[in-house]
C-alpha cells in the first residue's frame, strides 16, 4: 500500500508542476511501479488523460489519486473488518505476515520477525510447526494475488503446506486491487491457490479462482494494468 501512496503522490506533484511546466507530461508514460497496487493507481489516474493538453490533464491528474487513494483506504479497512469478522473470540493463528491482526485473537509468527504486539508469539521457522496443532487457522499475508495462487512472505509456502496436510484452514488476506498476471514478487515465494481454503478481503471470503472473478467485476479498471 505504500507503494502506491508514493505513486499517488508523485502524481499529484507532477500535476502541480504541469501548470508552470507542460513538458513533463511526457515522464507520465515512463513509470513502471514495482507492486500491483501501485501499478493499478497508475493505470486508474492515467485513464481517460488528454496528455495533448496540460492544464485539463494536470485536473484530472489531481482528482483521479485522489478517487484511487479513497478506495485504497476504504479497501484495507474492510479487509480488516472482514478478517475481524471471520476469526472468532480467542481464536489462535498461525501467521505469516504482513497481516492487520484483530486484538481478539492470539497469533503465532516467526522470529525473523519484529513483533511489537503483546498478543502475538515469535517462533523460530523451525519450531513454528509445533503450535499449528493448535491453531485455529493459518493466514497468510500476501503482496501479489495471481492466478495461479499468491506471492507471500518466505515461509508461507511451509506453514501453507503444513496447514493443508493437517486440516487446517488457510486464508490469504488481501484486497482486490492486489491482483497481478506475475506469478512471484522478488523476494518472495508462491504459495498454490489449491493450498488455501480462502482469501479474505473487503469482498469477502472468496475461494481463489472466484476471489479473482469478483475482483474483476469490482475493480474493471484493474485490467488496464495486467498485460
Amino acid at each position: 500500500m505504500d507503494d502506491a501512496f508514493r505513486v499517488l503522490r508523485e502524481l499529484t506533484d507532477l500535476a502541480h508542476r504541469l501548470k508552470t511546466n507542460p513538458g513533463l507530461a511526457a515522464q507520465l508514460t515512463k513509470r513502471t511501479p514495482a507492486t500491483p497496487q501501485a501499478r493499478h493507481a497508475l493505470a486508474y489516474v492515467l485513464q481517460g488523460a488528454d496528455l495533448a493538453h496540460p492544464k485539463l490533464l494536470a485536473s484530472h491528474l489531481i482528482s483521479r489519486a485522489q478517487q484511487f487513494q479513497a478506495i485504497l483506504r476504504a479497501a484495507t479497512k474492510q479487509a480488516e473488518q472482514t478478517l475481524a469478522l471471520k476469526l472468532r473470540q480467542g481464536s489462535i493463528v498461525v501467521v505469516a505476515p504482513p497481516v492487520a491482526l484483530p486484538r481478539k485473537v492470539r497469533a503465532h509468527t516467526l522470529a525473523s520477525l519484529h513483533v511489537g504486539d503483546s498478543n502475538v508469539t515469535a517462533h523460530a521457522d523451525l519450531t513454528i510447526h509445533h503450535v499449528m496443532k493448535k491453531a485455529d487457522a493459518v493466514l497468510l499475508g500476501c503482496s501479489a494475488v495471481t492466478p495461479r495462487g499468491i506471492s507471500a512472505t518466505l515461509g508461507a509456502g511451509l506453514l501453507a503446506e503444513l496447514a493443508h496436510a493437517q486440516g487446517i484452514p488457510v486464508y490469504a488476506v488481501a484486497t482486490g486491487l492486489d491482483i497481478t498476471s506475475e506469478h512471484v514478487q522478488a523476494g518472495q515465494e508462491a504459495v498454490a491457490g489449491k493450498l488455501l481454503t480462502g482469501i479474505v478481503s473487503e469482498l469477502g471470503v472468496f475461494k481463489h479462482q472466484q476471489f479473482l472473478e469478483e475482483a474483476g467485476r469490482q475493480y474493471p479498471f484493474i485490467s488496464l494494468s495486467l498485460p
